[in-house]
């Protein structure tokens, strides 16, 4: 059986740019001047991140990926039937933990969370293949707008990997 994903667009490509465009204005005219990570993550910024992240030099996803490794069974014992990513990205890490949630039985839906709709439907048509019986309900949205869409489940898990939070201004990470 090969489900059908669904993909929720709450930031298409205009509302993305208009959005974009209001951040850059609120933060170059603030106090400190800043300019928000968001401005790298359209389809070709995705493309190039995922590109440094594969480099030798960039130790981060490895050292993330060994972890996820050594610790996703544990993980997946948490009894989760739904796996919610903030930004997703390419999902590449996130194999890791839908494996241990698919070997533990528990795997049902999988939600990836990303700005870029290019790279989220790329991402859900691969794992799709790999992960036939399962949901993808995929929501295109940015942190400070739509987090509020992500649907619901009974039991979820939610993965913020990467450094994504760290492209986050302090007091949004504190929420």
């Amino acid at each position: 059986m090969s489900l059908v994903p669904t993909i929720d667009v709450h930031l298409d490509a205009t509302r993305w740019q208009a959005s974009r465009a209001e951040r850059a204005r609120e933060t170059l005219t603030a106090r400190p001047r800043s300019l928000d990570a968001l401005w790298f993550y359209d389809e070709h910024g995705s493309d190039l991140f995922d590109a440094i992240t594969r480099s030798p030099e960039y130790y981060q996803t490895r050292a993330e990926r060994a972890l996820l490794l050594a610790h996703a069974g544990d993980i997946a014992a948490c009894g989760a039937d739904t796996l919610v990513e903030l930004g997703s990205g390419t999902s590449d890490k996130t194999t890791a933990l839908l494996d241990a949630m698919d070997a533990a039985g528990n795997l049902s839906r999988y939600i990836p969370f990303d700005v870029s709709e290019e790279t989220l439907r790329a991402a859900v048509s691969s794992l799709g293949e790999r992960y036939p019986d399962v949901e993808f309900h995929g929501v295109v949205g940015d942190f400070h707008h739509h987090l509020g869409t992500i649907p619901g489940a009974k039991r979820r898990l939610v993965a913020f990997l990467g450094g994504t939070i760290g492209n986050l201004r302090p007091a949004v990470r504190r929420g």
